[in-house]
């Protein structure tokens, strides 16, 4: 469904508004018609009263980058909490402790042939270290035949992240752990992603700092120096790491409608975001969906079959860990997730390799009429998002397949997602459709939510090959 907007408070905007609400309601009205006052109403408010939109602008300019244990998390915990209440939804902080990051004041920089300092930003998980300069050396993808080679001991290895056509993508936590056994002394990465990027992102899974300094590089910098190597020059890099881990309490941001049983749907976005931008797509759009659904529940329908828990993960970005400690504590409460993460204007559904809910999701495409699901149903599951810890503990989990900009995947994880890119009509789109799926779900009380047994997690993951990434992640707990 295209929507085009004007200025936000406009007239012209309003009416737009109106005439797409309408239609829409009059597709539900038929498929839905004992739920057609409340469908109706909660369409309407979804794109009339944008509150996610001025919610998301004063997380991120008031806020900014949220990583997990640092005073702009802390912030914007606050913001989150103060903008529920006005709202009348109350929320609770369920508290943990986590090994936490902070980036410091790094230097990356030529020192020969030329002098120049580089634009670089640490990994997460990037350990302290006193000034030193080493010479620089190329080690391709950073394959293990690569370290074995070419010589990296007390040089500092330059590592390109495009996956050449027959070699298997490296992992960064694999590269640095070869780096280190190589006696390597840091680790620089070339951004595959031109234009001035740096791409940040951890450099471990596990929570624990890595054994050497750990850069990301632009992609035109790093290729620079790439060239200089391959003419056989002689090219030294001055490192200076200030960043460093620290031990910090955090805490996910809960809310709950409580229904008929105990059982809970669950519907989550991670709160945090990297340091070097306002993280505004990655994860604030997810954040302001997930508000507005919080605002749509409690004005139009608390009363359900099952409980509906929202949940504002913290602390996704460095390994996960808030939606780890959440389904480690609430795995038996838990009976379906779903999961926002850099959520655009839903185009469709994805099930997650869930099939038995195959039927459930085909019925609410055909319900919801009024909207372009151009890619329907899908069932290709995935990982490294908060659904993961919920899918290894057998619950069934799922996603939105979604259209975002070219501007906001461009600028993932890096300077440029800010808030001056945030689409109200994304929010308006996903708020309407997810708090159906969600009402629809939490209503859904003749169909029974089977929970996977450990031999049945084991079969899922194997089948999607799943578990080869997990195991290189270090992230799979199981036994083969």
């Amino acid at each position: 469904m295209k929507i085009y907007f004007f200025k936000k408070n406009s007239s012209s905007l309003q009416s737009l508004f109106v005439g797409v609400f309408f239609i829409i309601a009059l597709s539900f009205a038929s498929a839905l018609s004992q739920d057609k006052s409340t469908v109706n109403q909660i369409i309407g408010s979804a794109y009339t009263d944008i509150r996610s939109y001025d919610f998301l602008q004063r997380l991120c300019d008031e806020a900014g980058g949220r990583l997990a244990g640092s005073p702009e998390n802390e912030k914007g915990i606050s913001i989150l909490l103060e903008e529920l209440n006005k709202i009348g939804v109350q929320a609770k902080l369920e508290k943990f402790t986590i090994n936490s990051w902070k980036r410091g004041d790094d230097l990356v920089e030529l020192v020969s042939p030329s002098n120049k300092k580089l634009r670089a930003s640490a990994l997460g998980y990037s350990p302290k270290a006193a000034e030193f300069i080493a010479e620089l050396v190329y080690l391709n993808s950073g394959t293990e035949n690569d370290f074995s080679s070419i010589s990296s001991r007390n040089k500092i290895c330059l590592v390109s992240q495009e996956t050449p056509k027959g070699v298997e993508q490296q992992f960064r936590c694999e590269v640095i752990e070869r780096a280190v056994k190589a006696g390597a002394r840091a680790v620089l990465f070339i951004n595959h992603k031109n234009g001035g990027l740096t791409l940040c992102g951890t450099a471990t899974f596990n929570g624990k700092e890595i054994g050497v300094p750990a850069f990301s590089l632009t992609y035109e910098e790093g290729n620079w120096l790439k060239r200089l190597l391959e003419k056989k020059k002689e090219v030294k890099v001055k490192i200076i790491s200030n960043s460093q881990s620290f031990e910090a309490e955090t805490a996910n941001i809960v809310t709950t409608f409580k229904g008929q049983s105990e059982k809970k749907i669950v519907v989550g976005a991670h709160f945090d975001s990297w340091d070097l931008s306002q993280g505004t797509v990655d994860n604030g759009y997810g954040t302001a969906i997930l508000f507005d659904i919080a605002r749509l529940i409690n004005q139009f329908s608390q009363k359900n079959y099952y409980t509906i828990e929202l949940v504002w993960f913290n602390a996704e970005e460095l390994g996960l860990f808030g939606s780890k400690e959440y389904a480690e504590k609430h795995e038996n409460e838990v009976i379906a997730m779903i999961n926002m993460d850099m959520t655009g204007s839903p185009t469709g559904f994805n099930t997650m390799g869930y099939e038995e809910f195959i039927p459930f999701f085909e019925q609410l495409r055909d319900d919801l009429k009024g909207f372009n699901f151009k890619e329907g149903i899908n069932t290709v599951p995935w990982v490294n998002s908060d659904h993961a810890p919920f899918m290894l503990k057998g619950i069934p989990s799922f996603t939105l397949n979604a259209y975002l900009e070219k501007d906001m995947y461009h600028y993932y994880h890096d300077f440029g997602d800010t808030f001056d890119k945030a689409d109200p009509r994304i929010l308006a789109d996903a708020s309407a459709i997810i708090t159906v799926m969600t009402l629809k779900l939490a209503n859904y009380s003749d169909f029974y939510f089977k929970k996977q047994s450990k031999e049945e997690i084991i079969e899922f993951f194997k089948k999607y090959n799943l578990d080869k990434r997990l195991k290189r992640q270090k992230d799979w707990d199981f036994e083969d």
